[in-house]
C-alpha cells in the first residue's frame, strides 16, 4: 500500500529487488496492491512483472482515489495492468466513484455499473473488475456478473478505509479458492468492520461481527 509522502514519489521496482529476487518476494497466495493515484511508478513495474517468471496468483489491485485524474492517464494505467494480466489474475477493485472515472475514459455510454465493470474487464483482457460501495459490491469476470449486498452500519467510526479493507478481504478470498459471492461478501464483511468499528479485525473479530448481523440477500 502506497500513501502520498515524497518518500516514495520516486518509487520503483528496484527497491522490492533489494530485499531479493522477485521470485522471492511475490511468495504469498495472493497480492494486493493499492494507491496507484500516489505512486506513478506502478505502471513501470507492472510491465517489468508482466515479463517476470512468478507464481499465478490473484493480484488485486485497487488505484485508489483517481476521480478527477485526466483519461489518456488511465487510458495508460489500464494498458499497464492488461500487461500484468501476463503474470497474474488481476482483479481491479475500485469504489463507485472510480469505477465511474476509470470507464469515463473508454468508449460508452454505460447502462448501469456492471456495463462499466464490464467495459474495464473486456478493454483489458483481466480476470475481473470488481466494485465496492456502501450498498453493494459487484464483480464481472469472463463468464459471469454478480452483485452482493453489504452489511449495514447505522452508526460508522470510520468515513475512509474501508476500501482498503475490502480490497484486502476479497484478496484473502480469492486466496483461498472461494468462489466470487463468497469472497465479495468476505470483502463487504472487512470493509463494514472497520467502518463500524475503527479498527481492522482479524478472522474472529470478523466472525463475532457477522454473528451479530443478518444475512444479506445477493
Amino acid at each position: 500500500m502506497f500513501v502520498e509522502t515524497a518518500e516514495v514519489t520516486e518509487w520503483t521496482l528496484a527497491e522490492l529487488r533489494r530485499f531479493g529476487d522477485l521470485s522471492d518476494v511475490f511468495t504469498g497466495d495472493a497480492v494486493c496492491c493499492s494507491n496507484w493515484g500516489s505512486v506513478r511508478g506502478l505502471e513501470s513495474a507492472f510491465y517489468q512483472l508482466s515479463d517476470t517468471r512468478l507464481s499465478r496468483v490473484p493480484f488485486v489491485f485497487d488505484p485508489g482515489d483517481i476521480v478527477g485524474v485526466r483519461p489518456d492517464e488511465i487510458g495508460a494505467l489500464l494498458d499497464a495492468i492488461a500487461a500484468l494480466q501476463d503474470t497474474f489474475d488481476v482483479v481491479y477493485s475500485a469504489n463507485r466513484q472510480e469505477v465511474r472515472t476509470t470507464a469515463a475514459a473508454l468508449s460508452g455510454p454505460f447502462d448501469d455499473d456492471l456495463a462499466r465493470l464490464a467495459a474495464i474487464r473486456e478493454e483489458t483482457g483481466i480476470t475481473a473488475a470488481a466494485m465496492h460501495a456502501r450498498d453493494e459490491a459487484a464483480v464481472v469476470t469472463c463468464d459471469d456478473q454478480l452483485r452482493v449486498s453489504n452489511y449495514r452500519v447505522e452508526r460508522p467510526v470510520r468515513h475512509t478505509g474501508g476500501g482498503d479493507r475490502f480490497t484486502g478481504g476479497l484478496g484473502h478470498a480469492l486466496a483461498c479458492g472461494w468462489d466470487w459471492d463468497l469472497a465479495l461478501a468476505c470483502g463487504n464483511a472487512c470493509a463494514a468492520y472497520y467502518v463500524d468499528s475503527g479498527r481492522t479485525g482479524d478472522a474472529n473479530d470478523i466472525t463475532a461481527f457477522l454473528r451479530e448481523r443478518p444475512p444479506v440477500e445477493s
